[in-house]
């Protein structure tokens, strides 16, 4: 086989991308996977975190100061979150003409979905039992992984740095099923543009090694991520990509219990998504690393931070407009907006009340300033990509949480894991125009 020409180019090797390969190359797809970041193999603390979170572990910032958590790494997002496995936004494809129901159950399935596995430690047991007098419903969090690499969790609190133990699964685990004879994976390599003739993507133009370089396909699928997606399609010719950035925007309320082991415990293991549907927000369990807590604290409250380890902590997450834009340069416009404020507010009063029943002191509690997760948005359905996911231009196409028409406010990897089988299924499978055609 050429090793130098290939089916389908995806640029990105992180969650949706490196499931692309899979999916493609089980159908014997000549593959080149471009990734920007590198394979870290060392992972779990937070001197580690900075070679794979982007700006060195606290994370890119909007023009109005809002730091958006994201990683550069082969896995991507998957290598450093909870590991949660929350099915969001598939009526919301549904309508679209994207059924995703079918591979959210297999891909549950598949990777061993459940709420049994992970332990749930002792202050988040408080948590649970101090929500659930007020009312809020907070439930063990599903989790993807297996029961024996559950096993191997040592309640270290560091889930959102990496797993060194291997407790947790990400989609590095594709690796395994990625047949090396039909896919070639580059680490190192910044995508700049895709390469246009008459329409139609032939192939892209980047730097690897310090060299300019550019490799050519059928077909290129972007993959790179709400902030980097839109940079590539607007340097490539696309300019309204980048508009209707969404982040999931989230805080923390936290408060000082002492003998508290929450610090300890598996992260956002829990969660109430009670006024999910009405107001727009979830509560979970969630205590930060130090780099991510001390960039989200005003100066005032450095003082809590002599006794970090006795935190207790309630994340409320929001579904926030997507108001915001990413620049061809990668500048980023995003800022809390009124409605955003007022979920946040909501939240923030629940949060308080759940760790004022667990006996936390008033004057121990703060609240962090708000910051992003998971952007999307950026080259929405039925905005820049139709419902095939497919651009303007021919034979590029889109396949990450940018395409997302709004924001879900809950974990995504999941419905990104099914709108990756989706996609690469609808790629080999005739609509039924194209039957007609052929029969006539």
């Amino acid at each position: 086989m050429n090793k130098n020409k290939f089916d389908y180019i995806i640029v990105g090797g992180g969650t949706a991308g490196l499931a692309l390969a899979k999916e493609l190359c089980l159908r014997k797809q000549r593959v080149l996977v471009l990734e920007k970041g590198y394979h870290h193999r060392f992972i779990g603390h937070t001197y580690y975190a900075g070679f794979y979170y982007d700006h060195a572990a606290v994370g890119p910032k909007s023009r109005q100061g809002i730091i958006i958590n994201r990683t550069i790494n082969l896995g991507g997002t998957s290598l450093a979150n909870g590991g949660n496995a929350v099915p969001s936004g598939v009526d919301c494809f549904k309508q679209l003409g994207i059924n995703l129901s079918d591979a959210v159950d297999q891909i549950s399935s598949e990777l061993n979905v459940n709420t049994r596995d992970f332990p749930i430690g002792k202050t988040t047991r408080k948590i649970i039992v101090s929500a659930n007098r007020l009312g809020l419903d907070m439930v063990p969090m599903p989790k993807f992984g297996t029961p024996e690499a559950h096993s191997r969790c040592c309640s270290c609190g560091n889930c959102i740095l990496g797993c060194k133990y291997g407790a947790k699964w990400s989609s590095l685990d594709f690796l395994k099923d990625i047949d090396p004879d039909f896919c070639t994976i580059f680490t190192g390599v910044a995508v700049k543009n895709v390469i246009v003739q008459n329409n139609r993507c032939v192939g892209v133009e980047g730097r690897r090694l310090m060299r300019k370089q550019r490799w050519y396909a059928d077909r290129v699928i972007l993959s790179a991520g709400g902030l980097g997606t839109p940079v590539i399609l607007q340097n490539s010719g696309i300019d309204h990509a980048g508009e209707h950035l969404f982040v999931d925007l989230l805080n923390v309320t936290y408060g000082i219990l002492p003998g508290s082991t929450q610090f300890h415990e598996v992260t956002m293991n829990i969660i109430s998504d009670k006024f999910y549907q009405e107001q727009g927000f979830i509560l979970t369990s969630f205590i930060d690393n130090i780099v991510g807590l001390v960039s989200t604290l005003s100066p005032r409250e450095y003082k809590y931070l002599a006794r970090y380890k006795r935190l207790v902590g309630v994340m409320t997450k929001i579904k926030d407009t997507d108001q915001g834009k990413v620049y061809a340069n990668g500048t980023i416009d995003k800022t809390v907006l009124t409605e955003d404020a007022e979920r946040f507010k909501t939240g923030n009063t629940y949060a308080r009340e759940i760790l004022l029943g667990m006996g936390i002191e008033p004057k121990n509690i703060f609240v962090t300033r708000p910051r992003g997760a998971h952007p999307g948005g950026t080259a929405g359905i039925g905005r820049v990509v139709d419902n095939r996911l497919e651009t303007e231009i021919k034979d590029l196409f889109v396949c990450d949480t940018s395409v997302f028409p709004h924001a879900f406010g809950l974990p995504p990897i999941l419905t990104l894991l099914a709108l990756s089988r989706w996609f690469v299924s609808s790629l080999f499978t005739k609509s039924k125009e194209t039957v007609e055609l052929e029969r006539q």
